[in-house]
């Protein structure tokens, strides 16, 4: 459940889940079009002038491990962040993807077989 008064970004919020969504599924360009295009994204609250930002965090506990030769490795991860951005274009023609990265917090081990097993 969402609290906010009118125009705090409530709805923003939840669309941006489906943005999101739509990228994994659709690709960025099908993704920007279904928002309307980069005009209405440029026509946001943004405007043309700053970059649309997206930072998703996944805090997570994952443990796995991995060997090569005769070392077995375990990797633990904690957190996963994922940020990218978009530099729209001055007359809405069209946008540039000026950050795309991905971050794993983890931490690696040297494990040891007992047993042969």
């Amino acid at each position: 459940m969402l609290i906010g008064s009118n125009a705090s970004g409530k709805s923003n919020f939840v669309h941006i889940f489906k943005f999101i969504k739509d990228i994994s599924t659709l690709g960025l360009n099908n993704a920007v079009s279904l928002q309307g295009g980069i005009k209405y994204l440029a026509n946001m609250n943004i405007g043309a002038s700053k970059d649309l930002c997206i930072k998703l965090t996944y805090d997570v506990e994952f443990k796995f491990g991995h060997q090569t030769k005769d070392i077995l490795i375990g990797i633990k991860i904690y957190q996963i962040i994922y940020e990218f951005a978009l530099r729209l274009h001055k007359r809405g023609s069209g946008f540039k993807i000026v950050k795309d990265v991905l971050v794993q917090e983890c931490e690696f081990v040297r494990l040891e077989k007992k047993n042969k097993k």
